[in-house]
Protein backbone atom coordinates (compact mmCIF):
# COMPACT_ATOMS: atom_id res chain seq x y z
CA UNK A 1 0.00 0.00 0.00
CA UNK A 2 1.33 3.45 -0.85
CA UNK A 3 2.42 5.57 2.12
CA UNK A 4 0.02 8.54 1.69
CA UNK A 5 -2.97 6.20 1.59
CA UNK A 6 -1.80 4.29 4.66
CA UNK A 7 -1.12 7.60 6.46
CA UNK A 8 -4.66 8.74 5.68
CA UNK A 9 -6.18 5.41 6.81
CA UNK A 10 -4.27 5.47 10.11
CA UNK A 11 -5.33 9.09 10.64
CA UNK A 12 -9.01 8.24 10.04
CA UNK A 13 -8.78 5.12 12.20
CA UNK A 14 -7.26 6.97 15.16
CA UNK A 15 -9.71 9.83 14.74
CA UNK A 16 -12.56 7.31 14.98
CA UNK A 17 -10.87 5.54 17.91
CA UNK A 18 -10.62 8.73 19.95
CA UNK A 19 -14.22 9.66 19.16
CA UNK A 20 -15.21 6.17 20.35
CA UNK A 21 -13.22 6.65 23.56
CA UNK A 22 -15.20 9.80 24.26
CA UNK A 23 -18.52 7.99 23.87
CA UNK A 24 -17.16 5.03 25.86
CA UNK A 25 -16.35 7.25 28.83
CA UNK A 26 -19.79 8.86 28.70
CA UNK A 27 -21.47 5.44 28.66
CA UNK A 28 -19.38 4.35 31.66
CA UNK A 29 -20.63 7.40 33.56
CA UNK A 30 -24.19 6.44 32.57
CA UNK A 31 -23.52 2.85 33.79
CA UNK A 32 -24.70 1.26 30.55
CA UNK A 33 -22.86 -2.05 30.52
CA UNK A 34 -23.95 -3.29 27.09
CA UNK A 35 -23.12 0.01 25.40
CA UNK A 36 -19.75 0.18 27.15
CA UNK A 37 -18.95 -3.37 26.03
CA UNK A 38 -19.84 -2.55 22.43
CA UNK A 39 -17.75 0.64 22.38
CA UNK A 40 -14.85 -1.19 24.04
CA UNK A 41 -14.90 -3.81 21.30
CA UNK A 42 -14.92 -1.18 18.56
CA UNK A 43 -12.01 0.62 20.22
CA UNK A 44 -10.00 -2.61 20.36
CA UNK A 45 -10.61 -3.36 16.69
CA UNK A 46 -9.62 0.13 15.56
CA UNK A 47 -6.59 0.21 17.87
CA UNK A 48 -5.35 -3.14 16.54
CA UNK A 49 -5.19 -1.79 12.98
CA UNK A 50 -3.40 1.33 14.19
CA UNK A 51 -0.79 -0.52 16.25
CA UNK A 52 -0.01 -2.98 13.47
CA UNK A 53 0.38 -0.08 11.04
CA UNK A 54 2.75 2.10 13.03
CA UNK A 55 4.89 -0.78 14.24
CA UNK A 56 5.58 -1.59 10.59
CA UNK A 57 6.31 2.04 9.67
CA UNK A 58 7.22 4.47 12.45
CA UNK A 59 6.41 7.47 10.28
CA UNK A 60 2.76 6.63 10.84
CA UNK A 61 3.06 7.77 14.47
CA UNK A 62 2.53 11.29 13.09
CA UNK A 63 -0.84 10.18 11.66
CA UNK A 64 -1.67 8.65 15.02
CA UNK A 65 -0.93 11.85 16.91
CA UNK A 66 -2.90 14.02 14.49
CA UNK A 67 -5.82 11.60 14.50
CA UNK A 68 -5.91 11.51 18.29
CA UNK A 69 -6.08 15.29 18.49
CA UNK A 70 -8.75 15.64 15.81
CA UNK A 71 -10.87 12.73 17.08
CA UNK A 72 -11.04 14.01 20.63
CA UNK A 73 -11.58 17.63 19.58
CA UNK A 74 -14.42 16.78 17.19
CA UNK A 75 -16.15 14.44 19.64
CA UNK A 76 -16.05 16.96 22.47
CA UNK A 77 -17.29 19.76 20.19
CA UNK A 78 -20.22 17.62 19.02
CA UNK A 79 -21.12 16.61 22.56
CA UNK A 80 -21.04 20.23 23.75
CA UNK A 81 -23.61 21.10 21.06
CA UNK A 82 -26.13 18.60 22.45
Amino acid sequence: MIFPLKFFLVFICVTATDACWTVYIIKIAEKKALAVSMWGSIISLLAAFTVVSYTQDHRLVAAMVLGAFVGTWVAVRLIKKR
